[in-house]
């Protein structure tokens, strides 16, 4: 295996802590990867938690991934950061999910036709189409009306939290809550239960 100098950035302090995970650093070919948090990651081996630790309900293991829906579910998300979207991706693919990633709204409303997505993270500010227009769109179509949509966004404000419920997200995270425990938490329960008709 090839050894690397790089220099390692921090994460977003906006996500908070991120679980595992100590940093990022760029590649040479513009990519860019997560830095593991060695002392956090042997902590968790020890305790056992998987990656549902502190989400209510979940103790101990996390169930066998075969056994769940996150063993076959396909996540699309949408986020034009490449820290924010590297942190989904990675995290949801750590929980088992089969992750495509979208760096603006016309990209992610291309692959949610393209593809076969059992449900969408999206974030609201975005080049070329916005959150809100991407989740109006799609919920023009009918066979988009009852997919499963999560907003993930800096914004914390009531109005906009109220206006991307409006628009038809089932549920809204803000980053600074963000936690990459409890999101495949609620993506496992949004599959589970179908599109939520309530926040």
């Amino acid at each position: 295996m090839d050894e690397l100098d790089r220099v390692a950035r921090p994460i977003d302090e906006r996500l908070g802590k991120v679980a595992e995970v100590s940093g990022l650093t760029l590649l040479d070919d513009g990519g860019l990867a997560l830095i593991v948090d060695v002392p956090d990651l042997l902590q968790h081996i020890r305790e056992g938690s998987g990656y549902l630790a502190g989400v209510p309900g979940q103790t101990g293991a996390a169930a066998p991934l075969a056994e769940t829906e996150a063993a076959v579910a396909q996540v699309l998300v949408v986020e034009d950061s490449v820290t924010v979207r590297e942190v989904e991706r990675h995290f949801l693919g750590q929980a088992g999910y089969q992750v495509t990633t979208a760096v603006n709204g016309v990209d992610g409303l291309n692959k949610a036709k393209a593809g076969e997505h059992g449900i969408l993270i999206t974030d609201i500010d975005m080049p070329r189409m916005n959150g809100i227009e991407l989740i109006r769109t799609l919920r023009g179509m009918d066979r988009f009306r009852n997919l499963p949509i999560i907003v993930v966004s800096y914004k914390d404000r009531a109005e906009d939290r109220d206006k991307a419920l409006e628009a038809g997200a089932d549920r809204y995270v803000t980053k600074s809550e963000f936690d990459t425990g409890a999101m495949p938490a609620l993506v496992a329960q949004l599959l589970a239960e179908g599109r939520s008709l309530t926040p």
